[in-house]
């Protein structure tokens, strides 16, 4: 709004100007919505997906709730890639990320490290709970192979981390045993299904 004057100062009438932000509001939330997204799956990409690891942490401490992370490596990715094309290979890692998303409570949260990794961070839940998740993932993913959707054995590695509240563990020592203990499975899983 704008005061304007007549030549001795004296103020007429008041101007405005009104403008209508919803579809650079809109924007702006389609813009921080797609920076902090996986393209290829709609899982939360890895620096967004850190802060929710940083803050889950603090909310087990408040709440005196463990939760559990959990690290997935597609196995055999790098073959698909190499013998059926990157098509193939994105169909796989987002097959692989709908059926995390379908299979998953609402309250869980999916984020892709990149490649062929994600982490998943369940709330309010043990190991335990988690491993019977994964499993039934697990067999979800390796009946698509049998049903014919994928001309490839399909299937994933994984491992876990149980967050003890107020134990002080940080979001990189959880990922670290997460890691460590999705690599011994992919370890055992490359000695049973040799190539």
């Amino acid at each position: 709004i704008t005061a304007v004057r007549d030549s001795s100062g004296k103020i007429r009438f008041f101007s405005s100007i009104q403008e209508d932000i919803t579809e650079k509001k809109e924007l702006e939330k389609e813009l921080n919505f797609f920076s902090s997204m996986d393209s290829l799956t709609n899982a939360y990409n890895r620096r967004t997906g850190m802060d929710f690891l940083k803050k889950q942490i603090k909310i087990s401490d408040r709440s005196k709730e463990k939760f559990t992370v959990c690290f997935v490596d597609l196995n055999n990715l790098k073959k698909v890639n190499d013998s059926l094309g990157h098509a193939a290979g994105d169909h796989y890692i987002k097959s692989a990320a709908n059926i995390m998303r379908d299979h998953l409570r609402e309250s869980d949260i999916i984020i892709r490290m990149g490649g062929d990794e994600f982490l998943l961070i369940m709330s309010g839940c043990g190991k335990n709970y988690a491993e019977i998740k994964l499993s039934q993932i697990l067999k979800l993913l390796e009946e698509k192979s049998k049903n014919g959707e994928f001309s490839f054995s399909a299937s994933i590695s994984y491992g876990f981390a149980e967050y003890i509240p107020e134990s002080g563990t940080g979001y990189e020592k959880l990922i670290e045993i997460s890691d460590g203990e999705m690599y011994e499975f992919k370890k055992k899983y490359k000695t049973e299904h040799p190539l």
